[in-house]
């Protein structure tokens, strides 16, 4: 076809181009010869220039030069240079100045500057691609000079969505007023059928132009040139199609392609095996080329990885750019296809080799959301199944990403590593697939893919579809999305965390752009938690409402913070919502005030065609939340009965295509509460329910929770945002089908975008600016000073000066009331800090966020026992970090000046932790159930929060049969008040709080008290002695009993410690008379016989019935053999009561004799600092 037209226009006046990729990336021709078949070939064609394509650096930059150096025409690439300079590779020019009959004609080269990223990392090192639009102009009026007439040969690809493309550097040059007349482009592989692209300002125009790819055309530019003007006019254009037409070949040509093919001739007729199928690509989705290399890849890789096939590999990757042809029949020819080693060459002719690496479950998201992106088409994958969306099909769009992923049949892990392989290419970050790049434990195995893929063929011949062709990537026909918040608990402004719902709004903003049709829900807890919340909590209008107007929100389900202020300020503030308030499971019987129809039970909204149904359900906890005063004619349901009964309902009424629930109830089980009112629970045992959004336990589920059960085996998607507004939630729920058949769900994804990196939304600054501004103005009064920091960050489990400082003022404003409190129990209001130094209302809000009031009950000693053993409960669970029940500061019980309260902390809670109670110096007895004591706490633990419930979870420990009074005098008013009048203040740890670590002691008889008493002899005569003797013998002759008896003196023990535990060891001496068929038991005697022990007679002794008994059970006789006595709770109380009032304990030893008659006598040892008895106590002090 060249020489046809250079007979048709004179052979001077045509020239020879080329835009680059000539040797790679193709046929055999160019990897098998090293390229330098082709620049023969190129040679003999005449070329007068070339541009330099990506796919030129794939063997690196030593063969470039080689290759270059063969050629009989530059090679041109203005843009590339050595890195850190302006100055080109030798072996490369900026331009050339051809002479094309007598015109000079100047030809500036370009390269793509994605070259780095699309080339194995490594081949491009030391050099550097500059902007193509600003390299032009670096040489344009040099080239101009030097010429008639200028264009430029780029391989840039005509209009590249991430790159600069021709249309973009002909837009630029026209914009400088430096334009070019033609540009003849290579890389994106377009076919202009014959149309050229042209780029004007309605004074010059560039004409763009691009022989498609590998030969299937020839570009023909026939053009003017006007030396005096340098303007080229482009006369005609024709991507001449070589494929289909009818050409005679070149015969010296066609004898060196000849000779080419002889040399390669043997390799590629190599037989590799047969398919049953034709392999054909699909650059934007799955194909049946792709999942069979994919598959190869894993298969090689799994073996190259550890030596066998042990799914050690779990998935492979390939991009579809790197499949570089189809292989389908001949015209007229027949399956199967008979597959050779070249043909599976020509399909990956790049020798790229399998890449090993780790990728956690996260990054493979990332992965695979971009490849749905469509910018470098999809990956082609084995090993993986998932749904992707991309809104328009294309490489530029607002909305993408892949969903329901499946790795080795099992749902994503985000947080797992898994092994995968790739190719060389991708590996570093190919085709931007910066994902590649994070990989760990990176191996280049240095295996050739398409060794592998021959492999593999030869393995399975004949070959055919994957079972799974077609669901490995499968596209969505719609997508829901749900953007959610929940516990914001007042956060609007901006704050120093970088968190606030000024910045949400632009999260908002951003996924609107991106999807209009979202939908906005809120979780709840959303008007109270901070100073912005509780000062305004009255006002109309509401800037929390009018914020939440204002960002559209679809629903809102209330959380129990809601019903926080009482039902006047309930009902005034959703007043002005204007949009609908869920809570199925709360009713009104009137008395609190709910307007008619303003909390519903669910909404249905229509959503791109789709019907969504909302079921909000509420914290059915809020009775052990509020006081009854505060909530009178609320009825709180089971959160599960709830959904139990409205989930068929809403099923078969509205027949939603997606069923939301938006629940405040709880992830997990939490604070003790019922199980059956959680998400997890609901999720595991209630069918119909597709997602919920949830809130109220403030969890982190940063990619949601894909809950599933035999009762319940499709699952449910359970997705929360965590708190504060640091965190938009994004559930995407993805559909297949069409309008005529139904849409069917496929999958659902939860991820949480955080405002870390998000602006400000100015729309939303604006309106907060005058509430801000006030605020801060009643957040800045000083109230007082202090000379100590208030610090309550460890009051989880340590007494603190801020807590103490809350107990405190919270008792005094009691007393205010006209109250007579014992004492107050309560924690600190939240875990903060506030610095020593000038005190303001904020800081206030600061250490007391939450609206806990203050309520007086009447209570008896077992009452505050089972009151204080939660607390210890408490203690334990965060100190230990359990997991279980609520982490709050306000559960670990502080108590006002003058109490103390003593904890062993060397065991788990066992109801039997508490040691003492003491208020102004007096121990509270706490089995006394006939004396009360006015005890005063906060609403939120007297409700029976912070697990302060009975075991069923029905009732509050604190009986409210027994409460006194519930005042709505709130903690944090109560401390403002109490520092302006007591400033400064100065709160300090006093040992309030004593969690006592076990101390030991050992105590042993002394050589005069112990001994043995003998029915047959005077009292006291064998004290002293060594010997313990105990038993009986009862033959005819004798008669004779004998009782061990030994005291101890407590005096070695504190005089206020508390025993825990005690064990008594006594060893056997002498078994001379001893056969074994007695019973022993250590006896504690009567306190009555411990100053009389010395003289005490035997009928006293053995007649005396003694107040506990320890068995020792059957003793075997043998000599230095130790029996140990653990005591029980009976002994441990008596040994207590010893320690308060005589500091003397007496024992005696009985032997019983299991025979009618017989002998039977055991010499336990009595000798001092030898096998004597022996008392290991442990026992705490305060």
């Amino acid at each position: 076809y060249v020489n046809q037209v250079k007979t048709e226009g004179g052979a001077g006046n045509v020239v020879l181009l080329d835009a680059g990729d000539i040797m790679f990336g193709g046929t055999p021709f160019g990897p098998l010869t090293e390229g330098e078949a082709i620049i023969d070939l190129y040679n003999r064609l005449g070329y007068a220039v070339s541009a330099v394509g990506n796919h030129e650096w794939d063997k690196g930059q030593a063969l470039l030069q080689t290759r270059i150096a063969q050629a009989n025409f530059p090679f041109v690439a203005a843009n590339v240079v050595l890195q850190g300079t302006n100055n080109q590779p030798a072996y490369l020019k900026p331009y050339v100045v051809l002479n094309v009959g007598g015109i000079k004609l100047g030809v500036i080269g370009l390269t793509t500057t994605e070259t780095p990223n699309i080339t194995v990392a490594g081949l491009t090192e030391g050099l550097e691609f500059k902007d193509p639009s600003q390299t032009v102009l670096r040489y344009y009026d040099e080239v101009k000079a030097a010429s008639d007439a200028v264009i430029l040969l780029t391989h840039q690809g005509v209009d590249n969505p991430t790159y600069k493309g021709d249309k973009q550097i002909a837009q630029d040059l026209l914009t400088a007023g430096k334009p070019v007349d033609l540009i003849v482009g290579g890389h994106s592989h377009t076919n202009l059928n014959n149309k050229p692209v042209l780029v004007g300002n309605g004074v010059y125009t560039t004409t763009i132009v691009q022989a498609y790819y590998a030969g299937r055309q020839v570009g023909r530019v026939d053009a003017m040139v006007d030396p005096a003007t340098k303007k080229l006019t482009v006369t005609q254009w024709e991507g001449h199609a070589i494929l289909s037409t009818a050409i005679t070949p070149d015969p010296d040509v066609a004898t060196r392609v000849q000779f080419w093919d002889d040399q390669i001739a043997p390799l590629l007729n190599q037989p590799v095996g047969v398919s049953n199928v034709e392999l054909t690509r699909n650059y934007n989705a799955e194909s049946n080329v792709g999942d069979i290399v994919a598959d190869s890849m894993r298969w090689k890789a799994d073996m190259v990885d550890d030596g066998q096939i042990n799914n050690s590999v779990i998935a492979a990757f390939t991009n579809s750019g790197g499949l570089r042809t189809d292989i389908t029949l001949s015209p007229g020819g027949s399956l199967p296809l008979n597959l050779t080693w070249g043909a599976t060459f020509s399909v990956l002719p790049f020798n790229n080799t399998l890449y090993l690496m780790d990728l956690t479950g996260a990054q493979l998201k990332s992965l695979l959301d971009q490849s749905a992106k469509l910018e470098k088409g999809i990956l082609q994958s084995a090993g993986v199944k998932y749904y992707w969306w991309n809104d328009c099909n294309c490489a530029n769009p607002k909305n993408w990403g892949a969903y329901g992923i499946q790795v080795g049949g099992k749902a994503l892990d985000y947080r797992k590593t898994y092994r995968i392989v790739t190719n060389n290419f991708l590996a570093p970050g190919g085709d931007s697939f910066a994902a590649f790049i994070q990989g760990a434990n990176r191996r280049d195995t240095g295996f050739d893919m398409q060794e592998g893929w021959n492999d593999w063929i030869k393995a399975y011949t004949p070959i055919n579809n994957p079972a799974d062709f077609g669901q490995r990537a499968i596209k969505l026909s719609k997508i829901v999305a749900l953007l959610h918040t929940n516990d914001t608990h007042g956060r609007w402004e901006a704050d120093s965390y970088h968190g606030g719902m000024a910045y949400v709004a632009s999260l908002i903003k951003q996924e609107r752009a991106k999807n209009p049709k979202a939908l906005l829900l809120d979780d709840g807890d959303t008007t109270q938690g901070n100073a912005f919340a509780f000062y305004f909590k009255d006002r109309d209008p509401n800037p929390i409402i009018r914020g939440l107007n204002l960002l559209k929100y679809d629903a809102l389900t209330l959380g129990n913070h809601e019903f926080n202020f009482g039902p006047a300020t309930f009902i005034k503030t959703w007043a002005q919502a204007e949009f609908p308030i869920l809570g199925a499971n709360v009713k009104d019987d009137g008395r609190y005030g709910f307007k008619p129809g303003q909390v519903r039970d669910y909404i249905v909204k229509d959503v791109d065609g789709l019907k969504v149904a909302i079921l909000g359900l509420t914290n059915p906890r809020v009775p052990f939340y509020e006081m009854p005063t505060n909530i009178e004619g609320l009825t709180f349901s089971n959160g599960f009965e709830t959904a139990q009964k409205l989930v068929p309902e809403i099923r078969s009424n509205e027949n939603p295509a997606l069923l939301v629930t938006l629940s405040h109830m709880g992830y997990s089980p939490y604070e003790g509460g019922d199980e059956r009112s959680t998400d997890k629970y609901l999720a595991q045992n209630l069918v119909g329910i597709d997602v919920i959004v949830g809130g109220h336990s403030h969890t982190r589920l940063d990619y949601g929770d894909m809950t599933t059960s035999a009762s319940n085996p499709q699952g449910t998607l359970i997705a929360q945002a965590y708190r504060y507004a640091g965190y938009l939630g994004k559930v995407t729920v993805g559909f297949t089908g069409d309008a005529t058949s139904g849409y069917t769900m496929v999958s659902r994804d939860a991820e949480l975008l955080s405002t870390s990196k998000a602006a400000v939304d100015p729309d939303m600054q604006t309106f907060l600016a005058p509430f801000v501004t006030e605020i801060n103005n009643y957040t800045s009064q000083v109230i007082g000073t202090s000379t100590t920091t208030l610090d309550a960050t460890q009051a989880f489990t340590k007494e603190t000066g801020a807590t103490n400082l809350q107990v405190d003022a919270t008792k005094w404003q009691a007393e205010q009331l006209g109250y007579q409190v014992d004492f107050h129990l309560s924690g600190a209001m939240t875990n903060s800090k506030v610095p020593a130094g000038t005190l303001k209302v904020g800081d206030m809000f600061t250490l007391m966020p939450y609206e806990n009031s203050l309520v007086i009950y009447r209570l008896n000693g077992p009452q505050i026992k089972t009151i204080l053993e939660k607390s210890y409960w408490n203690w334990w669970q965060y100190y230990y970090n359990t997991g279980q029940g609520s982490r709050y500061t306000t559960c670990f019980l502080d108590i006002s000046r003058g109490g103390q309260i003593v904890y062993d902390k060397s065991r788990a809670p066992d109801d039997n932790n508490v040691v003492a109670l003491r208020i102004n110096g007096r121990f509270v007895d706490l089995t006394d159930a006939n004396t009360f004591y006015m005890v005063s706490t906060v609403n939120y633990v007297g409700a029976g929060s912070c697990n302060f419930k009975d075991p069923t979870q029905t009732y509050s420990l604190w009986p409210i049969d027994q409460l006194i009074a519930s005042p709505q005098i709130y903690v944090r008013e109560s401390v403002i008040e109490w520092i302006k009048l007591n400033t400064p203040i100065a709160p300090q740890v006093e040992g309030r709080i004593v969690l006592a670590n076990p101390q030991t002691a050992s105590i042993t008889p002394a050589a005069n008290m112990m001994g043995y008493v003998d029915s047959l002899n005077r009292p006291g005569k064998y004290l002293g002695t060594g010997l313990l003797w105990t038993g009986q013998d009862t033959r005819p002759q004798t008669h004779r009993y004998l009782h061990g008896i030994f005291q101890l003196d407590l005096g070695a023990l504190p005089a206020d410690a508390v025993i825990g535990r005690a064990t008594m060891s006594l060893t056997q001496r002498n078994t001379n008379y001893a056969t074994g068929n007695s019973t022993y038991s250590l006896n504690f005697l009567p306190d009555a016989l411990d100053s009389t022990f010395s003289r005490t007679s035997y009928w006293v002794v053995h007649n005396t019935t003694p107040e506990a008994s320890i068995n020792l059970g059957l003793v075997a006789p043998a000599e230095g053999a130790v029996h140990n006595a653990n005591f029980g709770t009976g002994a441990l109380q008596l040994l207590q009561d010893r320690l308060l009032t005589t500091r003397l304990a007496s024992f005696r030893l009985d032997g019983k004799l299991m025979l009618p008659y017989g002998r039977d006598v055991l010499g336990w040892d009595g000798r001092p600092g030898s096998g004597a008895p022996l008392l290991d106590v442990t026992y705490y002090t305060p």
